[in-house]
């Protein structure tokens, strides 16, 4: 593969991780609007696997940022931060 064609395979798949950030964090934010009270245990398992999942994802986007060199995600963290509203639509 060509130098340009690794950096176009690179920027599409942290592209699509980026949307799955959103994704799963607009995920998280849903279900902390939700009354889980007289829910089972494995309920509230599955919200603390939620929020889990999108900690690795902070944990990884931020490593490729460094990776590259950009500072995609963070930009992405403070558009979403100073708009107030997680990132949904």
């Amino acid at each position: 593969m060509k130098d340009k064609e690794y950096k176009n395979v690179w920027q599409t798949f942290k592209e699509e991780l980026l949307q799955d950030y959103v994704a799963q964090r607009q995920r998280v934010e849903r279900v902390k609007r939700r009354n889980y009270e007289g829910y089972p245990k494995a309920m509230l398992s599955d919200i603390s696997y939620e929020r889990g999942k999108l900690g690795q994802m902070t944990v990884e986007l931020h490593f490729l940022d460094e990776l590259d060199g950009t500072r995609e995600f963070s930009n992405l963290l403070d558009d979403m931060n100073r708009s107030g509203n997680n990132g949904e639509n």
